[in-house]
């Protein structure tokens, strides 16, 4: 790995860790930090292709875990969010001369 591919690959790796997500890496972690909403944050803050991820693994039908999905969904939700507000603010711009 090149350099910034090796500082790329401690990023994501001390991001999972800080979201209790080590358990992936073959950590032992503690079962509270073990939460979905900890795997949706860590998404979030890794950026849009984990986003991407995320928003791919909520709408697969082979996961059998719905808690995952439906945190997963909210990714979606949020997206969907911020492009509507943006939108929303660029009409009323181009309207009202806001």
């Amino acid at each position: 790995m090149e350099g910034s591919s090796v500082a790329r690959f401690k990023e994501i790796l001390k991001v999972f860790t800080s979201y209790g997500l080590g358990y992936l890496l073959g950590k032992k972690e503690e079962k509270e930090k073990k939460s979905p909403s900890n795997l949706r944050k860590a998404f979030e803050e890794l950026g849009p292709t984990f986003i991407k991820i995320g928003q791919i693994l909520s709408t697969r039908q082979e996961l059998n875990y719905q808690n995952y999905k439906i945190m997963l969904q909210v990714i979606n939700l949020k997206i969907w969010q911020r492009y509507f507000m943006m939108n929303l603010i660029k009409i009323l711009k181009m309207n009202f001369y806001i």
